[in-house]
Parts: structure tokens; C-alpha cells; sequence
């Protein structure tokens, strides 16, 4: 079945995807959005958002939505390095603007979606896997997918590929990876509620050699976990029915926080998450545009992936919204100014991974420079190291607010 879907296809409805479609259809331009899942919940999400990326939120016009679901600003973390409680960095007045927001991904996609659909310009079409490009001769035309069983065809005059990390389009396009930061873990990642003993406010880091576990709040009231451990484990972890893990991951924590895993995790619901952080040199081909975690999978350090997919939205629609709002679009002219994305992007992301990487290195102990700052050094300096860890990890203006300068300007 074929159908002739209108300027735009966009596969995948995560935050890049469904930020830009809304921008898109809301100045006018005909916008098909794909989505392989019938909701928006998943069993890893990227809730962490920096200025860098309510920013973007707000100049696409969601500032309402993102104050109409689930946030929270967690009220410090607690730190501690080889078992040994040392601080608790506390995060500033409750009434300020907060850096980092923890946000319900799936509430804040659904609103977004809900914005969309009021625009007759707009079709979302979930439960549709994408299976491959249609091309006609060297350019994309479409994509081949199968809807709720059927096989289908959507046909535009450009596809956008926001189907992340595991991309089918990205595979299908050809381009090749650039530098990769990815380095030697994976993590675990589940929420479960804290231990009974601990402030429920406060998120907590236990670093240590050979892999960092770490603990926050969550807008739903649990509180979201997570474990680094080398890769090449994930066969041994998954032994036993799949709860070894649970074992491992105790003696990377605090006894109080051991005690409480090992009693809920029959409950548990763990999922494996394979750390991978790499970019593509090019974005596009003729037809095909690549953006978010298709374009470039960020690691875990920061929590900068959602940050980035809006902000690639808020460059695709600068340069290409103009264009494709034009009756008969020229599409050598759409070709070069999608080519232009990544020139403008890849200067941030190439940054922002750089300093994930340096931030895994120091999380996990990984160096001897950290080791003796995390063994050595902090334990001396007490809550005045703060500061210390936070350049360390990479924390910086940076991570917070973004390396370039990105304004919504169509």
C-alpha cells in the first residue's frame, strides 16, 4: 500500500522528532511523524534537561507543556567514593531557575504530539516499524514500513531519520561514524523506590574503580538506578535467570543500599543498556536527513542526549523550514541546506562527547590522575572538592547551557 504522505516524513517520535515536526507544522509545512510503538514509554529514557535544552523547548513554544507534566529538581546529590560517604553537593535555592530538570520523557512527548495534532498539517502514525529508503535513482523518496501488520510506503519530499541509536535509515544511508567515544562500559539501568534510611531528595554517587553506580529521584516518586560495569559482562550479568547482576551491582553500593536491592529484587525490572557515543562526519544524503541519536549516540554522563536532539530541531527547522514551506520546493537548494546541519551541529556534539568520555574516565576511576583525585584528594577536601568533582566530570558551563549558540529563528 502506498501513501503520499506530503512534504515531510519523520520517523520516530522522540524528543528531536517530535519538537521538529511540531515547529514544522505549526508555521505550515505538511509533516507525516512515525513512530514504532503505540506509546511513548520505553525501558531507557533520557530525562536529564539542562538549560541547554529547556531553552530549545521554550523557543519552539512548549514552555506551557513542559510545565503541564511531571518535573522534579533534585535537592542535592550525596557523594561517595569506595564506600566512604564524603559530601552532598546541594543544588540552589528551590525558587531559582534550576540547571537540570528531571522531566517524564513519555508525558512530555505525548503533550507535544497532543500540541501537534491540532494542526491539520500534521499526521502521527504509530505502531509503524520503518524497514528500509525508497529511492529513486541516488535519491531518498520515502521509506518502506509495515503498519499494524501491513506493509506500507510513505513518499516526501525529505525524510528526517530520528529512529536513534540503532538506527535502520542510518544503516541504510551508508554515511560512516567519526571519532568514537564510547569507551569500556554498558550500565544498568531500573527505577525502584530508595531505602527507607536515605533523603528521597537527594540523588547519590558511588564511585569507585571498574565501574560507578548512582541513584536519583524521578518525577514519578521512585527513584531511577543505575550501574556501569565493563563490557563484555553482559552474558555473565544476565546468568541465573538474569539476576546476577543484582549481586555485582551490591558490592559496587553502600550496605543500607545492598540490603534494600537485594530485598525488592525479585521486582526489579532491569534492562541492559549498551553505552555507545559516536557521531557521523555527514548528516545527510540526498533526500535523508539524520538527527538526534541516530546522528550521534551520547553515553550516559550528563544526561545530554535529550538536550541535543532539541537543539538539532531548532537548527533543522532554522535552515530547512523556509525552504520546504515553498509550493514546489528546489531540491538542490533543500540538499545543501540540509548538508548544513551538520556542519552547524558537529562542532557541539563532537564537544559534548569529548567531555562525556573525560567524565566516564573520572566517574570509574579510570586513570591514575583520578584516582588520586577521587582517593586522595577529595577525602581531604570534604564539600570543598564540589567544585573540583564537577570540573572533573565535565560539569561545566558547557554541559549546562550548550557549547554553540542555537536560536530558533523560522
Amino acid at each position: 500500500m502506498d501513501i503520499e504522505s506530503g512534504r515531510v516524513i519523520i520517523c520516530g517520535a522522540g524528543p528531536g522528532g517530535s519538537a521538529l515536526a511540531l515547529v514544522l507544522a505549526s508555521r505550515g509545512v505538511p509533516v507525516t511523524l512515525l513512530e514504532r510503538h503505540d506509546d511513548f514509554t520505553r525501558e531507557f529514557r533520557g530525562e536529564w534537561l539542562n538549560l541547554s535544552g529547556r531553552r530549545a523547548l521554550e523557543q519552539m513554544g512548549l514552555g506551557a507543556a513542559l510545565a503541564s507534566v511531571p518535573t522534579l529538581a533534585p535537592s542535592g546529590a550525596t557523594v561517595f567514593v569506595n564506600g566512604r560517604e564524603l559530601f552532598t553537593m546541594h543544588a540552589g535555592d528551590p525558587d531559582d531557575e534550576q540547571d537540570h530538570l528531571l522531566v517524564s520523557q513519555p508525558a512530555l512527548l505525548a503533550e507535544i504530539v497532543r500540541e501537534a495534532a491540532a494542526y491539520p498539517n500534521f499526521t502521527f502514525v504509530p505502531q509503524t516499524t520503518v524497514r528500509g529508503v525508497i529511492r529513486d535513482r541516488d535519491r531518498v523518496v520515502g521509506v518502506s514500513a509495515t503498519h499494524r501488520g501491513e506493509r506500507i510506503t510513505y513518499s516526501g519530499d525529505l525524510v528526517v531519520a530520528a529512529d536513534g541509536r540503532s538506527s535502520v535509515l542510518r544503516r541504510a544511508s551508508g554515511l560512516q561514524i567519526s571519532a568514537d567515544h564510547g569507551g569500556g562500559y554498558d550500565m544498568i539501568w531500573f527505577k525502584a523506590p530508595p531505602p527507607a534510611d536515605v533523603d528521597p531528595r537527594v540523588g547519590y554517587q558511588f564511585l569507585q574503580r571498574n565501574g560507578t553506580a548512582f541513584t536519583h529521584p524521578h518525577p514519578d516518586g521512585v527513584h531511577q538506578y543505575g550501574w556501569a560495569f565493563a563490557k563484555g559482562r553482559s552474558a555473565e550479568l544476565r546468568r541465573d535467570g538474569g539476576i546476577a547482576w543484582l549481586d555485582a551491582m551490591c558490592s559496587h553500593v553502600p550496605g543500607n543500599f545492598a540490603d534494600h536491592l537485594r530485598a525488592i529484587g525479585n521486582g526489579i525490572d532491569a534492562a541492559f543498556f549498551k553505552i555507545v557515543s559516536h557521531h557521523l562526519a555527514d548528516w545527510y544524503v540526498p533526500g535523508l536527513l539524520i538527527i538526534g541519536d541516530a546522528a550521534h549516540p551520547m553515553s550516559a554522563v550528563g544526561g545530554q542526549g535529550i538536550n541535543m536532539a532539541l537543539r538539532d530541531a531548532v537548527v533543522v527547522a532554522n535552515l530547512l523550514g523556509p525552504l520546504l514551506l515553498k509550493g514546489e520546493p528546489n531540491l538542490a537548494i533543500i540538499d545543501a541546506a540540509a548538508r548544513a546541519v551538520a556542519t552547524e551541529r558537529v562542532p557541539e556534539i563532537a564537544r559534548i562527547q569529548a567531555l562525556q568520555e573525560r567524565g566516564s574516565k573520572v566517574l570509574n576511576l579510570e586513570t591514575k590522575s583520578a584516582q588520586f583525585m577521587m582517593e586522595r584528594v577529595l577525602p581531604l577536601l570534604g564539600k570543598r572538592a564540589a567544585p573540583l568533582l564537577a570540573r572533573g566530570v565535565g560539569t561545566t558551563r558547557e554541559f549546562t547551557v550548550g557549547v554553540t549558540d542555537v536560536k530558533l529563528a523560522f
